[in-house]
């Protein structure tokens, strides 16, 4: 069955996939993630992600988007899946660099924007909104 990018699947019960399952799929078609351990690194994968790092369901955020530019018509839902990591413990690596060229785009805006970010969830953890 051809899905559409990020679209819950039908599992072999007949049930669709929950969030957490679907955000796991996308994930690790798109990232490879790695744990740095001393001298070795730990590949992680949908079957080991919880010994690594804690998702919550509480912590996804979805929203309504237009589907066009200026359509104002809000029909695509997008997602985000906030988890907090000690970014010196992991590598993450886009899987297909040419296929991600928008994403590799705004993480290196991000990257330029670290320390703004770090001061805005500083600043929401701070007042209780994280």
């Amino acid at each position: 069955m051809n899905n559409l990018k990020g679209h819950p699947r039908i599992k072999d019960d007949g049930t669709y996939e929950i969030i957490l399952e679907t955000v796991l799929r996308e994930l690790f078609e798109e990232l490879s993630i790695e744990f740095k351990r001393k001298r070795n690194k730990i590949g992680i994968n949908k079957d080991n992600i919880d010994h690594f790092l804690t998702l919550n369901e509480k912590n996804f955020l979805q929203c309504h988007v237009d589907s066009k530019q200026n359509s104002n018509d809000r029909l695509r839902l997008i997602g985000l899946f906030f988890v907090r990591i000690n970014e010196k413990k992991f590598i993450f690596t886009l899987k297909n660099k040419k296929e991600n060229q928008v994403f590799m785009n705004l993480f290196s805006q991000l990257e330029k924007q670290t320390k703004i970010l770090k001061r805005l969830f500083s600043f929401c953890f701070r007042h209780g909104n994280g």
